[in-house]
């Protein structure tokens, strides 16, 4: 690998998308700065494979960088997704609990463990995201 391949476009990218999201990571409890600084850095995601592939300047070093930097990301979700749940009662179980009667139940059902989550029995939620009455 030459040192070329440090400065073709799609990595230039890589490295615009490492800042921003940690940047991102340091301004997490900001949500207003939090969001479009993360969302960017997803965008720039698809931005940085379609120039390789436009300008072609795919590389090994390219491939490596773009999971890195994913995995980062995800990693830094992650973190933040502990440290929310770890300061209420909800507590991890609960979060991704909510996370997967909100985002994957086809229709308004009872979740596992909603008591837990909601503190009232007999909420459901829906896969729209609003929560149903009484199930």
């Amino acid at each position: 690998m030459g040192f070329h391949v440090l400065f073709y476009v799609p990595n230039v990218i890589g490295y615009i998308r490492i800042l921003l999201v940690l940047i991102a990571w340091i301004l997490y409890s900001d949500p207003g700065s939090f969001v479009p600084l993360y969302v960017l850095s997803i965008i720039l995601d698809g931005v940085d494979g379609w120039a390789a592939r436009r300008l072609q300047q795919t590389s090994r070093f390219g491939a490596w960088l773009d999971v890195v930097i994913d995995n980062v990301g995800r990693g830094m979700l992650w973190n933040m997704l502990y440290d929310v749940s770890s300061d209420s009662r909800v507590g991890l179980a609960g979060v991704f609990n909510g996370v997967v009667c909100i985002c994957v139940q086809p229709q308004c059902q009872r979740c596992p463990m909603e008591e837990l989550v909601h503190g009232e029995p007999g909420l459901s939620a829906c896969s729209d995201g609003k929560r149903c009455g009484a199930s």
